[in-house]
């Protein structure tokens, strides 16, 4: 089965379970953000470049994963930006090299809108931003969790 990476302005149809997922992902994190909030931030995504949402689907046209390119992530953080936000996969299609594909999409099209940087949080491991060419910038603790802010220099 092949995997193609699209803009969700091409298949606005995946903005429901799109929401759905990143609520489900990042909502206690980023409270009092609400699937609304998330429906919202989605659908913003459809008219035109910035910000955007890529998402990975399958030859049948299912959801496998997405990533985005925005303005603002955390409000704790807003002396950074433009942020890599959203970055999610399928348990079932991780390690397939998803992540990676849908990462680089939201870097071209970071450059195409001539950003110089661009940032991204984790509260996880930066390991695969860190193979990427991320580096660390500083730890900070959001009221969620705690979580490593990473640059990449475009």
């Amino acid at each position: 089965m092949s995997v193609r990476i699209d803009s969700l302005n091409n298949v606005p149809e995946h903005v429901e379970r799109l929401a759905r997922w990143h609520h489900s992902e990042w909502g206690e994190l980023m409270a009092p953000w609400s699937l609304d909030d998330a429906r919202r931030e989605l659908q913003a995504h459809l008219d035109g470049e910035f910000p955007a949402t890529f998402v990975a689907l399958s030859d049948s046209n299912e959801l496998l994963g997405s990533a985005s390119l925005i303005a603002e992530d955390a409000p704790e953080l807003n002396e950074y930006g433009p942020w890599l936000a959203s970055v999610i996969v399928q348990p079932a299609w991780r390690g397939r090299g998803l992540g990676r594909r849908l990462i680089e999409a939201v870097i071209e099209r970071a450059r195409l809108c001539h950003f110089e940087k661009l940032y991204l949080f984790t509260d996880g491991s930066g390991r695969l931003y860190e193979s990427l060419g991320w580096e660390p910038l500083e730890r900070r603790v959001l009221p969620g969790a705690a979580v490593t802010i990473m640059v990449k220099p475009l």
